[in-house]
């Protein structure tokens, strides 16, 4: 038992914390067994001192919560609280994030969702029941994904079959013993990789590296023990009174093994007893390069290897030694395979060791390091280094993974989950001249176009969702002073044509990277501008959708209209910024769904279909407008004339004119006071016209003839409803200003 806890209103009800979670209610004299549904491994507990029967236990899985006293418990679903230990982003636009966690299997899940929700942990797969350690998707077939469990326990999951394959290059039971007896020792975070030339290729580490050419059905030995052997430190873990050997206590072991991409003769290993060895012919040779690195005390373990994409013998290397009581972070760099090195740890916080080292595929002075308080990144090739902060927390960072496609930094913290740092461009672009240019607008990464599709049921507050990238084309920016007002972005189609506008203020969060000023002075109602003119770094969206119609104001929100128009189809479009004078554009390229199969022919069809629906939209929305304008106009006029002589006869012509208002008003709108109220108020051409667009959302496909014959029953309402509220205008509001002239008061304005 590693821990006991006692309920504060009564001695005798005891809790035993250890792999399982036990109660007693005599004082400790019998004891049984609870808690059966949640994880094992348990290692914190609260008891509610007010004797509520409220219990809160940390455990290996994470947060179980009792109500009555530990009879039964609820995992508490919606904490991050993930400790991986790698994480890997396979290819495409909308890709696998797959890592393994502590005592939690490998997993896999979505980087991006359609769910606008976002992530929901249900769209996360476990796959094999272990300490997770890797998962990495095959990158010739998304179905196979390479994964481990603890101690070298290699697995592929083929998730078309629902099948896990063990391919251990040798399979053996350890459990209870030392390392001193095994043949070859495996660490408990053992070494995996896929060759970057060919994804049937695998490497695994125990104390040699093993190769597999056919996806791990058979292996082949291609290595000497490549670590230190040391004997003295490879017997059973414990003492006399009790042992414990899992397996973590394994040592003189391999911990990564990196292939070059460039040369796949080229293989990088790293120890778990401070040393790192290369081979530059496939495995045939081995050279021990850890001998000369400056200033790097022995034993340490190497965590992570960096290979250069296009030169094979530059690389990076974390070592971390807090293990011997040293949390120096200790990062270097080799350019001519491990014969000379030197320090890249530059300004790190020198008691904060470090897991993981990567360099910026793009820009080759950019790095970026995981040590134990967080992600640091360098653009001097790791002269100096900064906290990136930007929300991430202060956990510690194990792994790094970059995906190439969206062209972001997906990240694995030890204690929070995976986080994701979506179009790298501004920071892999930054430079001593951006920093100081008036105005810097990055290039944009490509936008994906896509339908939005909501695919969980309402989960109540507890469910837990990731947050998705923004939808649309993101663009970031960077100004290096504030100006007053904000800025104005447009944005044309290849044709030159403005398709949507952002201008002024609206109701929403600023859409900011550099944490804004404290002493910012506030927008009036809670409006912050689309286009800030603040200094610092920001980023902002468009929605891919065609500039919204005018909005019914003054009706309830559901009634009010879409903010968007219609979703334009994919092609090449221009963003212009302008921002106190200075502009700056960048060409990008909208690209549709890969799992589309509709034509642009068809998309481009339902793009103006729906926009013309919303231009009659936009015509009955004016007349709305004007019509509620024109009540507000009476009532202050009735008001005016209160008291007057002339007072009854003016109320008489503003009773008339309102009966007429609200005639033409029903013309055009329902005017249904609340969403239920459309159960028994039929719907007028307003809200029929907001069904139309809803009808023509969510699909590529060419706009099917039914629809089309509904628009063009709509489109003859919409034109009999207008006729009659210009009918309105041009005899009851011009008879009533003509009346109510004739007693020296001034009419209404109606509008044309």
């Amino acid at each position: 038992m590693t821990h006991i806890a006692v309920d504060p209103k009564n001695p005798n009800h005891l809790f035993a914390l250890s792999m399982r979670l036990l109660t007693s209610s005599d004082g400790g004299r019998t004891w049984k067994r609870i808690a059966r549904s949640i994880h094992v491994d348990n290692h914190a507990i609260w008891i509610d001192p007010t004797g509520s029967g409220r219990i809160i236990e940390g455990n290996d899985g994470g947060v179980a919560l009792s109500l009555d006293n530990g009879r039964h418990w609820a995992f508490v679903h919606n904490i991050a609280l993930g400790q991986l230990y790698h994480v890997s982003a396979s290819g495409g636009l909308f890709y696998q994030v797959c890592g393994g966690l502590q005592d939690n299997n490998s997993w896999c899940g979505p980087g991006a969702s359609k769910d606008p929700s976002g992530i929901s942990s249900r769209a996360w797969y476990g796959f094999n029941g272990d300490d997770g350690i890797y998962g990495m998707t095959a990158v010739d077939d998304p179905n196979l994904i390479y994964n481990e469990g603890q101690n070298g326990a290699y697995f592929v999951y083929n998730r078309s079959e629902e099948q896990l394959h063990d391919i251990e290059p040798f399979p053996r039971d350890d459990n209870g013993r030392g390392a001193d007896g095994a043949r070859y020792r495996f660490a408990w975070e053992a070494a995996f990789a896929v060759s970057p030339s060919n994804p049937k290729v695998l490497y695994a580490g125990g104390n040699v590296v093993f190769r597999s050419n056919n996806r791990g059905r058979t292996w082949k030995v291609i290595s000497p023990d490549l670590t230190r052997n040391d004997k003295a430190k490879q017997g059973p873990s414990g003492g006399p009174v009790i042992q414990d050997n899992s397996g973590a206590e394994y040592y003189d072991a391999i911990l990564t093994i990196t292939p070059a991409a460039s040369d796949p003769r080229v293989i990088w290993v790293g120890t778990d007893d401070g040393l790192v060895q290369v081979t530059r012919d496939g495995g045939k040779h081995w050279s021990n390069v850890s001998g000369d690195i400056p200033h790097l005390p022995a034993w340490g373990r190497v965590e992570s290897i960096d290979v250069s994409p296009t030169d094979p013998g530059s690389a990076l290397i974390a070592v971390d030694r807090h293990f011997s009581g040293d949390f120096h972070p200790y990062l270097y760099r080799t350019r001519d395979y491990g014969a000379h090195w030197s320090s890249i740890s530059g300004n790190l916080p020198q008691d904060v060791y470090a897991h993981v080292v990567r360099r910026d595929p793009h820009n080759s002075d950019l790095y970026y390091a995981g040590l134990e308080n967080g992600l640091y990144v360098s653009w001097d090739a790791g002269r100096k280094w900064y906290k990136f902060g930007l929300g991430l927390p202060d956990a510690a960072v194990y792994d790094l993974a970059l995906q190439a496609r969206t062209n972001s930094l997906v990240v694995a913290t030890h204690g929070r989950g995976v986080w994701i740092l979506d179009d790298l461009t501004p920071f892999q672009q930054w430079s001593a001249r951006v920093a100081h240019a008036e105005l810097t607008l990055f290039k944009p990464e490509d936008a994906v176009r896509y339908w939005p599709f909501q695919q969980t049921e309402s989960m109540g507050d507890g469910a837990f969702f990731g947050q998705n990238p923004h939808y649309g084309a993101s663009f970031s920016y960077y100004l290096a002073r504030s100006v007053s007002q904000p800025g104005e972005l447009i944005i044309t189609n290849a044709a030159g044509k403005v398709v949507r506008t952002y201008k002024g203020l609206h109701k929403g969060k600023p859409a900011a990277m550099t944490p804004q000023p404290a002493a910012a002075p506030a927008a009036a109602k809670g409006e912050v501008p689309w286009v800030s003119g603040e200094a610092g770094l920001h980023r902002i969206y468009w929605d891919l959708a065609a500039q919204g119609p005018v909005r019914w104001r003054s009706a309830p929100r559901f009634n009010r209209g879409p903010r968007s128009g219609a979703l334009l189809p994919p092609g090449t479009y221009t963003a212009t910024l302008t921002i106190g004078g200075a502009s700056a554009s960048q060409r990008f390229t909208v690209v549709n769904d890969p799992a589309s199969h509709g034509t642009l022919a068809g998309m481009t069809e339902r793009y103006h279909v729906t926009e013309a629906v919303l231009h009659e939209v936009s015509q009955i929305d004016v007349a709305l407008n004007r019509l509620h304008s024109l009540a507000a106009q009476l009532k202050a006029l009735k008001a005016a004339v209160r008291g007057l002589p002339e007072q009854s006869s003016v109320d008489a012509a503003i009773a008339r004119l309102a009966r007429a208002r609200h005639a033409a008003l029903l013309r055009l709108t329902s005017d249904a006071g609340s969403s239920e109220s459309t159960l028994w108020v039929p719907d007028g051409i307003h809200e029929k016209l907001l069904a139309l667009d809803q009808l023509l959302w969510g699909s590529d496909e060419p706009v099917d003839a039914a629809t089309l014959h509904e628009k063009a029953r709509y489109d003859a309402e919409y034109r009999s409803a207008l006729a009659a509220y210009h009918e309105f205008l041009s005899t009851a509001v011009s008879a009533f200003n003509q009346t109510v002239s004739g007693y020296g008061v001034s009419g209404v304005v109606g509008g044309t």
